[in-house]
């Protein structure tokens, strides 16, 4: 496997990850662990322990400013996170004793339940429809929640993203920007536990692969955790929207996430001495987005210029992949 194919890889999961986990509080491990197994090749339980890992430091800043922003139940977080941490390290012992392929089907299996259940049923809870829960009926469930989350944490690494944001809003009737608050908060904290407990037994990881994973995690949630006030857990339309509208705190997020995408195109081009990097995605296809790119790498030295292009078939350039990879068509 070569250095190059593991830093683009790395590369493009610590996008979604770091993004997935700063806009909508979703675990590491519903990119990173995907695209490890099926990239290079890396056992499950491996993968799910770098996904664990690269979520520590990216779920705290991204809970730091949802606290800030008064979006994080914080008393009753703590108390589901007792039952979390527990349960987390009960469902890593059971999943190093599960097979490679079980382990898996079960982490696509997840990320596809919460995908059809947030397009079924879209959160519509307030705030003030939460604070008509009592407080001991509160309690009890984050007790009994957090048990059931602190297993399927440990097992496929998906507690604090997943199935977290699933059960606070489904079950708990979360309000959907304290349920991504509470859900990275709780993921910090879990994710450290369960990435332990994976490397304690199950050996050492990549630690190349480990590195890269938690360096682009944490740039990339940065990035979405810097929306702050009425942007805080709003997504990419939306702040590609205001940012139209002149907002200036969007324009300032779109400005720096184009420039912190130029200065990893130069890493690249440093490290690899590419001379195109085709850019893709809703992000990076959105209006104006790359010129932004192109004129803050044009900043950068001379050695570090490469060609910028668009994606031919744009959105669909990940589908066309993806039929081609099934068919065993080399890309």
């Amino acid at each position: 496997m070569t250095m190059l194919i593991k830093f683009i890889v790395c590369f493009i999961a610590g996008i979604g990850a770091g993004l997935g986990t700063g806009f909508a509080g979703m675990s590491a491990a519903a990119v990173i662990s995907p695209m490890l197994i099926t990239f290079l090749d890396m056992p499950a339980y491996e993968a799910v322990g770098i996904a664990l890992a690269s979520d520590v430091l990216a779920s705290a800043v991204s809970a730091y400013t949802y606290g800030k922003n008064k979006n994080l139940d914080i008393r009753n977080g703590i108390v589901m996170m007792v039952s979390v941490l527990c349960f987390t390290m009960v469902g890593s012992w059971i999943a190093s004793q599960v097979p490679n392929s079980t382990m898996g089907s079960f982490s696509v299996f997840m990320t596809f339940l919460l995908g059809v259940k947030f397009i079924v049923k879209p959160v519509m809870t307030t705030k003030e429809a939460m604070q008509g829960v009592s407080a001991q009926k509160r309690a009890v469930q984050s007790v009994v929640c957090g048990v059931i989350i602190g297993f399927i944490c440990g097992f496929i690494g998906a507690g604090g993203g997943m199935m977290m944001l699933l059960i606070l809003t489904s079950v708990l009737g979360y309000e959907l920007k304290t349920a991504v608050g509470t859900s990275v908060f709780i993921m910090t904290f879990t994710a450290l536990t369960g990435a332990l407990s994976h490397f304690t037994i199950g050996g050492a990881p990549d630690w190349t692969v480990f590195g890269l994973c938690v360096i682009f995690t944490l740039i990339w949630a940065r990035i979405a955790a810097a929306a702050q006030g009425e942007l805080a857990g709003a997504d990419a339309r939306t702040i590609f929207t205001r940012a139209g509208q002149g907002d200036e705190q969007a324009q300032q997020l779109i400005h720096r996430s184009a420039r912190t995408l130029a200065r990893l195109i130069a890493d690249i081009k440093a490290t690899t001495d590419c001379q195109c990097v085709v850019v893709g995605g809703s992000v990076g296809l959105a209006e104006g987005y790359l010129a932004l790119v192109e004129m803050y790498l044009a900043q950068e030295p001379a050695a570090f210029h490469v060609d910028l292009l668009a994606a031919h078939y744009r959105h669909d350039a990940g589908l066309l992949g993806a039929a081609l990879l099934a068919q065993g068509e080399k890309l």
